[in-house]
């Protein structure tokens, strides 16, 4: 019984994380910030970037897109 058990869960397990794997983004910082609008710099911070050529890994869901799509044109994305 027990390891029926422990076989469901690893399969279920297994399902979850390739889930996950393909909602995830990569998020790469490619201009400076310098200059921009606050609540453009505010965003940047917010997704986690801070140094040129830094990079992120999230989850993709809206709040993230939205983030994303606002500023687009300092950063890189890839899908993982």
């Amino acid at each position: 019984m027990q390891q029926e058990g422990a076989k469901k869960y690893q399969i279920l397990h297994q399902q979850e994380s390739k889930k996950m794997s393909d909602n995830k983004i990569k998020i790469i910082l490619t201009k400076s910030i310098i200059g921009c609008q606050k609540d453009q710099i505010a965003t940047v911070r917010g997704l986690g970037l801070k140094k040129i050529n830094s990079f992120v890994i999230r989850e993709k869901n809206p709040e993230t897109i939205g983030m994303v799509k606002k500023v687009g044109h300092l950063i890189l994305t890839e899908e993982l």
